[in-house]
C-alpha cells in the first residue's frame, strides 16, 4: 500500500529545463542515472542531518521523534521509537481498505498538531520541506490498542518523522514584506506534488510554502490517502502535471471530492493558491482557523453529515 511514495519523489528540480519540459526519462535527472557513490553520499548526509536535528529538537517538541541512543563514531547512527506501521499514510489507507473512515474531527485533530510542528518549526527558524502523511507518525497515548481503533481524537498525537529535509531560514525577505525564506540549491529528493511552485523553480521555502505543502497533506488527509491532483493522473503523468503547474498554476488546483467538507476544502484551497500572497497570513492564522473549525463540528455534531468516501477508484 505504501509502494507510491517514490512516484512522489523527484530529484533536485532544474528552473530552466523544467520550464521547457525537459523531464524526458533521458533528461531528467533523477536517481537512476546517479553514481552509486552520490547515492551513498546523499543518504548518509541526510542522516547526519536527521541525526543532528534530532537530538537539538526532539526534547523540545512533542510533536518530533524521541530518540533513544546515537553515536556519531566511527559512523552516524541513532535509534528512534518504533515507525513501522504507524505512519499517517499507513493509517488512512488501512482505513480506507477497511471502509472504515477516519472522523471529521480526528482528521482535523491531526492537523492541529502538524500545524503546531510547524509552528515549533518557525520558532526556531526552521522549514521541514516534507510535510506528506508519510512523513507523520500516529502515536497511541493510551493503553495499546488495534490500529483500526484509533478514533477518539484525544486519544493519540502526531509526530514528524525525517528532519532529513529541514533547513534553516536565512534572513531575507521574499517576495513580499515580512515573509523569511531559505534559497536550497541542491534540493534532493522532495516531494514534488506537495511542493509550491517557488520551490519548485528557484528553491524557495518559506512559511508559506509550509502552508501549501500542509494544505496538500490536508487533502490528503480526507482523501484517506489520495495524492494531490490525483484527478489529472488520468490523461497526464506527474511530469505533465510539473510542468503544467509551473507553466499554467492558475489552471492546476485540486478537486473537490465528496468526501471533503466545503469549510475545509475552502481551507485548503486558500493553503495551496499558486500565488503566496493568497495564502494564509501566517501559521498562527491557520491554526485558529482549524480551531474554529473543530469547535464549528462539535456544535453541529449530526446536523450535517458527511460523505465519508470518495467515489472514484484508487490503485495501491
Amino acid at each position: 500500500m505504501l509502494a507510491r511514495k517514490h512516484d512522489c519523489l523527484a530529484e533536485d528540480p532544474d528552473p530552466k529545463r523544467c520550464m521547457k519540459g525537459h523531464f524526458g526519462k533521458n533528461e531528467k535527472r533523477t536517481s537512476q542515472i546517479k553514481t552509486e557513490h552520490r547515492l551513498a553520499s546523499e543518504k548518509a548526509r541526510n542522516y547526519k542531518h536527521n541525526l543532528d536535528m534530532l537530538l537539538h529538537l526532539s526534547h523540545e517538541c512533542k510533536h518530533l521523534l524521541s530518540m533513544y541512543a546515537f553515536q556519531y563514531s566511527p559512523f552516524p547512527f541513532f535509534i528512534t521509537e518504533a515507525t513501522q506501521n504507524r505512519r499517517l499514510l499507513h493509517l488512512l489507507l488501512t482505513h480506507r481498505e477497511a471502509r472504515k473512515w477516519l472522523k471529521r474531527d480526528v482528521l482535523l485533530k491531526i492537523l492541529c498538531d502538524i500545524v503546531d510542528a510547524l509552528r515549533f518549526f518557525k520558532q526556531k527558524g526552521i522549514v521541514l520541506r516534507n510535510i506528506t502523511c508519510f512523513n507523520i507518525l500516529v502515536k497511541a497515548t493510551r493503553r495499546q490498542q488495534p490500529f483500526l481503533d484509533i478514533l477518539p481524537s484525544e486519544s493519540f498525537i502526531v509526530k514528524v518523522v525525517d528532519l532529513g529535509q529541514a533547513h534553516h531560514i536565512k534572513d531575507l525577505v521574499y517576495p513580499y514584506p515580512s515573509v523569511l525564506k531559505v534559497a536550497v540549491e541542491n534540493q534532493g529528493k522532495i516531494p514534488t506534488r506537495w511542493t509550491p511552485q517557488e520551490a519548485l523553480l528557484d528553491g524557495s521555502y518559506s512559511e508559506k510554502s509550509e502552508m501549501y505543502s500542509l494544505g496538500c497533506a490536508g487533502f490528503e488527509m480526507f482523501t484517506h490517502g489520495n495524492q494531490p491532483f490525483s484527478s489529472y493522473d488520468s490523461h497526464c503523468t506527474t511530469e505533465q502535471l510539473l510542468l503544467k503547474l509551473l507553466q499554467e498554476p492558475r489552471t492546476v488546483t485540486l478537486h473537490h471530492w465528496q468526501c471533503i467538507p466545503n469549510d475545509v476544502f475552502n481551507l485548503i484551497s486558500r493553503l495551496t493558491d499558486s500565488d503566496i500572497g493568497g495564502r494564509p497570513q501566517s501559521l498562527d492564522a491557520v491554526a485558529q482557523e482549524l480551531t474554529s473549525l473543530r469547535t464549528e463540528q462539535n456544535g453541529n455534531e449530526g446536523l450535517k453529515p458527511r460523505v465519508p468516501f470518495c467515489s472514484f477508484a484508487y490503485n495501491f
